[in-house]
Formats: C-alpha cells, sequence, structure tokens
C-alpha cells in the first residue's frame, strides 16, 4: 500500500514539473473591430507580417494563432 502511494505521489509530482519547451512557444489572440463603429468583424483576416501564419475572426470577430515561437512579431 505505502508503495502504491508513493507512485502515485511521483506521478502526481511529475505533472507539476514544467516541461522546458512549453515555455519556448506562444500565441496571440484578441478581437478584430471597425475602427469607426466599434463593431466586431467577422471572417476578417489576420496574419503575422513575414509569415505565412494567420487565422479568420470566428463570429464573434476573435481569433488566435497558437504554437508559435516565442519572439516578437507584427499583427496585420
Amino acid at each position: 500500500m505505502a508503495r502504491r502511494s508513493f507512485a502515485l505521489f511521483l506521478a502526481a509530482c511529475a505533472l507539476l514539473i514544467p516541461d522546458a519547451s512549453a515555455q519556448q512557444r506562444a500565441s496571440i489572440s484578441g478581437y478584430v473591430r471597425d475602427a469607426q463603429a466599434g463593431e466586431t468583424l467577422l471572417g476578417a483576416t489576420v496574419r503575422l507580417e513575414g509569415s505565412s501564419r494567420g487565422a479568420a475572426t470566428n463570429t464573434s470577430g476573435y481569433y488566435t494563432i497558437t504554437n508559435l515561437e516565442a519572439g516578437t512579431y507584427t499583427v496585420v
């Protein structure tokens, strides 16, 4: 019984150790709104300048671009 409890304890600790590779990934997300009317824009294309990465906004004007290398990007 003590051995099984110890194994469960080790498994739980392993889940709490951060993955070093996960810290090197990032995502960008937000809403696209019309500058004058303030209305959300659905189906708008958002991309990272100088890259083929991008996304389209959903029906709420929300977009997300995931699994990026950590760094600085220009969103267009």
